[in-house]
C-alpha cells in the first residue's frame, strides 16, 4: 500500500495540435508548407514544454500520444494533428508549460511555413489527499499488511479524476501493489500489465 499525505498525482490537461500547410504531392515535397515534417519536429520536443518544472523531486510531464496525418503514402497532406497530455503540479507549472507550448508550436510553424495551433481539451485537477484520512488509512494498512508493505510515496506524474471528489471530500487515494506468482507485472495502460 503507497499514498502520501498532500499532493499524490499531477494534474492532467489534453492538448491537441493542429497544423495546417500546403500538401501537395509527396515527390515534390518541400520542407516549407510541409505539415508532416513539421510535426515530425514538434513532437519530440514536447519534452522541452515542462524542462525543469518538478514538485518534490518528480518532474512534470508532456507528451503525444497520437500523430494523425495524411492518407496516402505519396501524398503531403494539409492537416496534421497530435494529440497529447500535459502533467503539471502546480497553478504556476501549468502557466510556465501553457507559455512554452504556445513559443514552441509558434516557432515550428514559423520554421516550417504552415499555420500552426493548439488548444487544451479535458482536465482534472491534481489528486491532493487529505493530512488526517492518510494518517488514518497509513495505520489501518500497516496493522493489515505490516509496516514494510505501507510506502509513503513521492508525487507521481499519473493522475486521476478522483481528485475532482477529493476536492469537495476529505479523503485518500491509494496503490495497491499487485504481480504475477513470479513477480513481474507491467505498468497500467501498458500492454504487459497483468494481475493475478
Amino acid at each position: 500500500v503507497a499514498t502520501r499525505p498532500g499532493t499524490l498525482m499531477s494534474a492532467a490537461n489534453a492538448i491537441t495540435v493542429h497544423l495546417t500547410g500546403r500538401g501537395g504531392h509527396g515527390a515534390m515535397a518541400q520542407v516549407e508548407g510541409n505539415v508532416v515534417l513539421a510535426l515530425s519536429h514538434l513532437v519530440p520536443r514536447l519534452g522541452e514544454v515542462v524542462a525543469g518544472l518538478s514538485f518534490e523531486g518528480t518532474d512534470c510531464a508532456c507528451s503525444a500520444g497520437v500523430v494523425r496525418a495524411g492518407t496516402a503514402n505519396n501524398v503531403v497532406p494539409r492537416v496534421a494533428t497530435a494529440l497529447g497530455t500535459l502533467r503539471t503540479f502546480t497553478p504556476d507549472h501549468l502557466d510556465v508549460a501553457l507559455e512554452r507550448l504556445r513559443r514552441l508550436v509558434a516557432e515550428v510553424g514559423s520554421a516550417f511555413g504552415v499555420a500552426a495551433s493548439f488548444e487544451l481539451g479535458e482536465s482534472a485537477p491534481a489528486v491532493v489527499n487529505d493530512t488526517a484520512v492518510v494518517a488514518r488509512v497509513l495505520d489501518v494498512a500497516a496493522r493489515l499488511v505490516g509496516h514494510d508493505a505501507v510506502l509513503v510515496t513521492p508525487p507521481v506524474a499519473p493522475s486521476d479524476d478522483v481528485a475532482e471528489l477529493l476536492g469537495r471530500v476529505a479523503g485518500c487515494y491509494l496503490f495497491v501493489g499487485g504481480a504475477l506468482a513470479d513477480g513481474s507485472s507491467g505498468m497500467h495502460h501498458g500492454p504487459d500489465f497483468a494481475v493475478d
